[in-house]
């Protein structure tokens, strides 16, 4: 079983992509692992961990400026940087765009520049841009297939390489397995023709044995006199001694238990209801006092002054209301 081909996608300062990465992995069996990068430090480590394990590997992100993919690589990966020339490749800019040094730019099928691919070694670094239409052109029209083609590589290669040591084993085994058959039968050849030789020259020789008789032994008198013994010895009764926790319980010491747990809730509800019966009781001598104030107001004053009842209740609202 041949092992999948590994690429690292690392997103520099920009959002992760699913479309690509799923349009990716449909090229060819793959293992897809992918990176953020916030600043030049990170990304510069994950690339590092990206070469020593990845076949290829991408990076997505703001290309131009001195924090942008082209420079910061160029300074990772010890590569100087070269102008493209615009017209070779038919890129539609009047700016002056470097590149890595040795590597390809990437160029969209409107003559956009993408980013720029280099095969350093084993592997091969793309860089790709932070535009999302741009990229997904340049992934279709040339990616793709240049994935596709690294790993139809890789396959034939391993191939090859499995392929010619099992048959080289293969014949080892045939050889050795021809020899060992050859060998055999060249040696039961002359113990047959031996066998022959000795039977012609010797006789049979009848040797008479005599038969012995079976010898029947006695059989022997068993000694019960241990049996005998173990029935006179008297036997030693050892009195059961009742554990604590296994002694019955008495109807006492359960009633006892049940009636302290009554106790505790009957003092428990008493003092519950103390607690409740205190403020009723505050509350209700509040209320009698201000009943009383009320009825001595309206009909002791009123009385005394020679007002009725009606008239001073209607004079007091009368004086509240304004």
């Amino acid at each position: 079983m041949f092992q999948n081909i590994k690429v690292d996608i690392i997103y520099y300062n920009t959002a992760t992509d699913f479309e690509m990465e799923f349009n990716l992995s449909g090229c060819c069996r793959m293992r897809l692992l992918t990176d953020k990068a916030p600043d030049r430090k990170t990304l510069v480590n994950h690339l590092v961990r990206a070469v020593s394990r990845s076949r290829i590997i991408m990076i997505t992100g703001a290309l131009f400026g001195e924090e942008g993919l082209i420079k910061t690589c160029s300074q990772a990966i010890n590569r100087p940087l070269e102008k493209v020339d615009s017209k070779q490749y038919s890129i539609n800019s009047e700016d002056d765009i470097e590149i890595l040094k040795d590597s390809i730019p990437l160029i969209s099928a409107d003559g956009i520049f993408g980013g720029c691919i280099i095969e350093q070694g084993p592997q091969t670094l793309i860089l790709l841009s932070e535009n999302k239409d741009i990229r997904k052109n340049i992934m279709q029209t040339l990616i793709h297939p240049y994935v596709k083609e690294v790993c139809a590589d890789e396959l034939t290669e391993s191939k090859q390489d499995i392929a010619e040591p099992v048959v080289e084993a293969e014949i080892n085994e045939l050889i050795e397995v021809s020899e060992d058959v050859l060998e055999d039968e060249i040696i039961e050849e002359e113990l047959v023709l031996e066998e022959e030789e000795t039977a012609d020259e010797e006789q049979p020789i009848a040797e008479v044995v005599e038969e012995q008789e079976p010898v029947v032994e006695e059989p022997k008198e068993f000694d019960y006199s241990f049996i005998n013994q173990i029935i006179k010895e008297e036997p030693v009764i050892v009195e059961d001694e009742e554990e604590e926790e296994d002694k019955p319980l008495e109807l006492e010491e359960i009633i006892e238990p049940v009636k302290e747990k009554k106790k505790n809730k009957s003092q428990k509800k008493v003092k519950s209801e103390s607690k409740i019966n205190i403020p009723i009781i505050i509350l209700s001598c509040l209320l009698l006092l201000t009943v009383g104030v009320l009825c001595y107001a309206l009909f002791i004053s009123s009385e005394s002054k020679g007002v009725p009842t009606g008239e001073y209740i209607k004079e007091t609202f009368e004086i509240l209301l304004g």
